[in-house]
């Protein structure tokens, strides 16, 4: 099986891979049946994807393994790759035990882990913290490589904004009193179905499921995108700053650890807002800070969504297809140097 970012090599003349390098790729989402979480893709697939296609154009090919059995068909011919791309689940067999044809072959294992973390299991396997790979620069100790962003076409704005997150009978009262507060301010559109939640308001329309498409039409003509720290570090706040939204980005009460492993001493990644690289790295007016929990704060955010008027699109420089091109060339640039 060959992922897009190798389908054009079908078309090559005979012979013409023979001195490319190859990569074995293999993750939970790449198999068959894996489905997309909620209405945009999930951040691993968007990760994946972009990685992918970015090696395809530098030279490598990528096969791509969709089942447990097709990875371990083509690993058997592992003298064949330059580099084997997994995540934290598919690195390991059913046992849970790292998989033996990786042992001393580490140097050319790498970890797709899109929220990243301070230690890896190591029984067997010694994985180069170096080599986890993440989807924003947090923590220090893994790399960097995000995904690449395409710059959409300005659009003309609607007078309304987008919720995108959870609202049901246990979710969080402040929630529901702050869409209704905002909605009795400017039209809410969600693309959460009229049936999933007991809100209701007139100026509230409930979209149900929309493709990534319709998500990135739905951004490109609102002001403002509010989630109330549900989607921690997801492309969604990416896309709204993309498409020239405001993001409203939750500043949590409480750190929330991701990754964590007491067992064995690791307290995890902690994230102190839902989106640190856009709280931090961008900013107003782009990015508007919310205390979780805050009336005032998200209602401020809204009322400066509205005032600095239609914001053009912008993508950060990271994100951009050079930028991110570049970045994937010199991280593996070991494995595309390889034949």
């Amino acid at each position: 099986h060959k992922d897009k970012a190798a389908a054009k090599d079908s078309a090559a003349p005979p012979g013409a891979q023979r001195h490319r390098a190859k990569v074995l790729l293999f993750t939970t989402d790449s198999m068959k049946g894996y489905s997309t979480r909620g209405n945009v893709p999930a951040g691993e697939i968007r990760m994946r994807w972009s990685l992918a296609i970015a090696l395809g154009d530098l030279g490598a090919v990528v096969d791509t393994a969709t089942t447990e059995e097709e990875f371990r068909w083509l690993a058997e011919q592992h003298a064949a790759y330059s580099a084997y791309i997994l995540d934290p689940w598919t690195w390991a067999g059913s046992s849970r035990q790292p998989r033996e044809f990786l042992q001393g072959r580490e140097d050319s294992v790498y970890i797709l882990d899109y929220f990243g973390r301070a230690s890896f299991p190591s029984d067997g396997v010694q994985v180069d913290m170096k080599h986890v790979l993440t989807a924003f620069p947090l923590p220090a100790k893994n790399t960097f490589i995000g995904y690449g962003v395409e710059q959409p076409l300005a659009r003309d704005k609607k007078t309304q904004g987008v919720f995108l997150g959870k609202l049901h009978e246990y979710s969080p009262r402040y929630r529901m009193e702050t869409l209704k507060a905002i909605a009795d301010k400017v039209k809410i559109v969600t693309t959460i179905s009229p049936g999933e939640t007991l809100l209701s308001h007139p100026n509230i329309e409930f979209l149900g499921h929309k493709t990534p498409e319709e998500f990135d039409q739905l951004l490109a003509t609102s002001r403002f995108l509010i989630t109330f720290g549900d989607t921690l570090n997801e492309p969604s706040a990416m896309d709204a700053v993309a498409n020239g939204c405001v993001y409203i980005n939750t500043v949590y009460n409480k750190p929330r650890s991701i990754n964590a492993d007491l067992t064995r001493g690791d307290y995890g990644v902690a994230y102190r807002s839902e989106h640190p690289y856009l709280g931090e790295r961008v900013g107003p007016p782009y990015v508007c800070t919310a205390r979780e929990g805050e009336l005032d704060d998200y209602m401020h955010c809204v009322d400066e969504a509205m005032r600095v008027g239609p914001l053009d699109p912008f993508v950060p420089h990271p994100f951009t297809d050079s930028a991110y091109r570049q970045r994937i060339s010199t991280v593996f640039e070991n494995v595309l140097g390889k034949a």
